[in-house]
């Protein structure tokens, strides 16, 4: 592959069980995480096939995230889900 050694591969698992909230937040102030985001660096990417295997199933991931507080999040469960969205 392309990619450079200093950038590690992240599984679908380790940004499941990631938390956005910083612990150093203030009580009450959570309200204002208005969301989380996925960002795609491209330099390293050629193709739409590649895009997409560089995005899934991590963007299901981090929709996840979005959704769900970190201690409500199931990554077993997220992790058995995931064949639903495979290619056939």
């Amino acid at each position: 592959t392309n990619k450079p050694k200093w950038m590690p591969i992240v599984t679908a698992e380790k940004i499941h069980r990631y938390d956005p909230m910083p612990e150093s937040l203030a009580a009450g102030k959570g309200r204002n995480l208005l969301g989380v985001e996925a960002c795609l660096w491209t330099e390293m990417i050629r193709g739409a096939k590649a895009t997409d295997q560089a995005l899934f199933p991590r963007l299901l991931a981090v929709a996840e995230i979005g959704w769900l507080p970190a201690g409500e999040r199931d990554t077993a469960a997220f992790l058995a889900r995931l064949d639903a969205h495979r290619p056939a």
